[in-house]
C-alpha cells in the first residue's frame, strides 16, 4: 500500500510546484530549481551564423574565406582608429605567464566587454560578422576568456571560418593594459587619465601593426585556413 501512495505522493508534489510562482514552489522544494526556475542561467550551445556550408569545393571555399578576411582587416582597422577599447577598474584581474598575452611590463586582463560597455578586438570583429549571440554568451559566461588558453566550440569555430588563422587571432585579442594595483600607487584621477591615453596608444599600435600583417601574409594565411577546415571533414 505504502508504495502505491509513493508514486501518488511524488505526482500530486510536482503538480503543486507547477501550479506554484517560482518564489514558493522553491520554498516548498529546494529542488525545484533544478528542473523549473527562469531565474537560473542555463548556458545554450551557440550557433555559428558565419559558418561556411561544409559541402563548399576547395575553390569556392578560397574565396569565401578571402572574403570574410578582407571584411574583417577593415573592421579591424576601424576598431584600431576607432580607440573606443575595453576599460575601467572593475573586474579586472590580471594575467599570468601562462597566457599567451602576459606583458612583464603592464599588468593585464582579459575582458570580452569591459565596465565601459566596449568589446575587446576579437569581440568587436564577431559582432560585426553578424555572430552577435556568440559575443552575448562570452560577455555573460566567461568574460575573461582568452583563446589562446581557454577553449570555446562556437569561438574556435568562427575562427576556423573566418579566412584567418587561429595564431592571427590570439595576436588581435590582446589585451589593454591595467590600472596599476600596487599598493604604493594611489589610483588618482591623473593616473586613470595617464592610463587611458597609453593603453589607447598601445593597443592601437599594435593593432595597426596587426593589420599590416594581415594584409602581408594574406595568401599564405588562407592556405592554412583552408587547409584546417579541409582537415576538420577528414577528422571532424
Amino acid at each position: 500500500m505504502l508504495r502505491s501512495l509513493l508514486p501518488m505522493s511524488l505526482l500530486a508534489a510536482s503538480i503543486l510546484l507547477i501550479g506554484l510562482s517560482p518564489e514558493r514552489a522553491a520554498w516548498v522544494s529546494p529542488t525545484y530549481s533544478l528542473l523549473f526556475s527562469t531565474k537560473d542561467k542555463v548556458r545554450a550551445e551557440v550557433d555559428v551564423l558565419t559558418a561556411l556550408a561544409p559541402d563548399l569545393e576547395a575553390s569556392e571555399l578560397r574565396e569565401k574565406l578571402r572574403e570574410s578576411r578582407l571584411q574583417t582587416i577593415q573592421n579591424l582597422r576601424e576598431y584600431a582608429l576607432s580607440g573606443d577599447f575595453p576599460a575601467g577598474i572593475e573586474g579586472q584581474e590580471a594575467i599570468d605567464r601562462s597566457d599567451p598575452h602576459f606583458d612583464s611590463d603592464h599588468e593585464r586582463t582579459h575582458r570580452f566587454r569591459g565596465p565601459n560597455d566596449n568589446l575587446c578586438a576579437l569581440a568587436y570583429l564577431i559582432a560585426e560578422s553578424g555572430d552577435e549571440g556568440i559575443v552575448s554568451d562570452i560577455e555573460e559566461f566567461e568574460n575573461h576568456f582568452c583563446l589562446g588558453q581557454d577553449h570555446n566550440k562556437a569561438i574556435e569555430t568562427w575562427v576556423m571560418n573566418s579566412g584567418l588563422t587561429k595564431e592571427e587571432c590570439i595576436a588581435i585579442q590582446a589585451p589593454s593594459i591595467d590600472i596599476p594595483q600596487e599598493k604604493n600607487v594611489e589610483v588618482t584621477d591623473e593616473v586613470i587619465v595617464a592610463v587611458s591615453h597609453t593603453r589607447k596608444r598601445i593597443l592601437t599600435a599594435h593593432l595597426l601593426a596587426v593589420v599590416s600583417n594581415l594584409e602581408k601574409n594574406m595568401e599564405e594565411s588562407l592556405r592554412t585556413a583552408e587547409g584546417r577546415i579541409l582537415a576538420s571533414r577528414v577528422n571532424p
